[in-house]
């Protein structure tokens, strides 16, 4: 198993930054991680499993970003204190895909084409835009919306 990190850290808040919550990971953590090339992450915060990034802060350090609604879901909010236990992702390519999105582009072979050729960054992006939604209806929505620009690059591809 890789290295594992733990630490308390307050859940801040940035009104600068697209996502503006966020965790400081501890420089020394950081750096050990830095150093060996790690930049995506497992773990929990408290006791919510999570996938996330490394990044730099705008205002020096590293954190971890994490969205309103995730934070909400994990029972979360700006100014707490919680414990992060985090190491690498030992496969940090892959991407998650809701169900409702799966359940598409089981329909459509090839959609399902153009999505498999996509970057897993891409990939993860336009998942996320999916999962986000709290209502399964809403889910199944964006999937069908996000099904629809796929079949477009199909046809567009075919033209």
């Amino acid at each position: 198993m890789e290295d594992e990190y733990e630490f308390l850290a307050t859940v801040l808040e940035d009104d600068a930054e697209v996502t503006s919550h966020y965790v400081r990971v501890p420089d020394d953590v950081a750096r050990a991680l830095v150093a060996r090339g790690v930049t995506k992450l497992e773990g929990r915060l408290d006791l919510t499993v999570f996938r996330r990034t490394l990044h730099r802060h705008t205002g020096g350090g590293h954190v971890l970003k994490f969205g309103k609604s995730w934070l909400r879901g994990a029972e979360v909010r700006a100014g707490d204190e919680v414990v992060i236990a985090m190491s690498e992702d030992p496969n940090p390519e892959r991407v998650d895909v809701p169900v409702e999105l799966e359940e598409a582009l089981e329909w459509e072979p090839e959609a399902r084409a153009v999505w498999d050729a996509m970057n897993p960054g891409k990939r993860r992006t336009l998942a996320y835009q999916v999962e986000r939604g709290k209502k399964k209806d809403t889910r199944r929505r964006s999937a069908q919306k996000l099904l629809a620009q796929l079949q477009a690059e199909v046809e567009a591809r075919d033209a």
